[in-house]
């Protein structure tokens, strides 16, 4: 089995930039928080974050990274009140 990956991991790049030979750095540690609010719900759900893409461009020296989270829902919802949750991240 594959662990996920969490952020504060190391990463060590080899050979894949003009360069130094070797780049070593640790990926951000610190977790993103969401909130979710379905419409009609007297409350917002406040999801796990899990790290779901890294991806590194050695040449620009960027890293990005993209986080998800999931609400388990009681009832099917529409496209229309799809458009209607708030989403919030901090």
């Amino acid at each position: 089995a594959c662990e996920r990956l969490r952020g504060d991991e190391l990463v060590i790049l080899r050979g894949l930039s003009r360069g130094p030979e070797e780049a070593r750095f640790h990926l951000p540690g610190e977790l993103p928080r969401m909130s979710v609010r379905p419409p009609g719900s007297p409350k917002a759900f406040t999801p796990e974050a899990v790290l779901q893409t890294v991806k590194i461009d050695a040449e620009k020296g960027r890293v990005s990274m993209v986080w998800c989270g999931t609400v388990r829902l009681v009832a099917p919802m529409t496209d229309e009140d799809m458009s209607k949750v708030e989403f919030q991240v901090r």
